[in-house]
């Protein structure tokens, strides 16, 4: 088909899992479409995963977010910031990324997940 004229971003407000379970687990468990040329974004971390960094993919919220602490803490990146050349203040810095990521993950955190696809390919149910 044709490209889109106009891009979508596509955006879910998920709560503390302790202030509304129900919701938590709701949002978790939608469906998610992301295709290659969407970014992912997650402003209450700074988390920024641009266009491509991981690929097309039919998933959940779950999986989404697993995914990408997947690829930023066991691979080649985690080594990076966390290997033995790695600069003490830079290395903080970093597990202190990952705490806040894994209370997202773990529903102790309320976070806003936004998909910014220029193609609009992406989709969330």
């Amino acid at each position: 088909g044709a490209i889109s004229e106009f891009g979508k971003k596509i955006s879910l407000s998920v709560p503390r899992k302790s202030d509304d379970e129900e919701s938590y687990d709701l949002d978790m468990r939608r469906d998610v479409v992301k295709s290659t040329s969407a970014g992912l974004f997650i402003p209450e971390i700074d988390l920024e995963v641009t266009h491509g960094s991981l690929g097309g993919t039919y998933t959940t919220v779950e999986g989404l977010l697993q995914a990408a602490y997947d690829k930023l803490f066991e691979g080649d990146i985690a080594s990076f910031y966390k290997g033995d050349s790695a600069e003490n203040e830079r290395r903080k810095r970093f597990d202190e990324f990952q705490k806040k990521f894994e209370r997202i993950i773990n529903g102790e955190m309320a976070f806003t997940l936004i998909l910014d696809d220029p193609l609009d390919n992406s989709y969330m149910y």
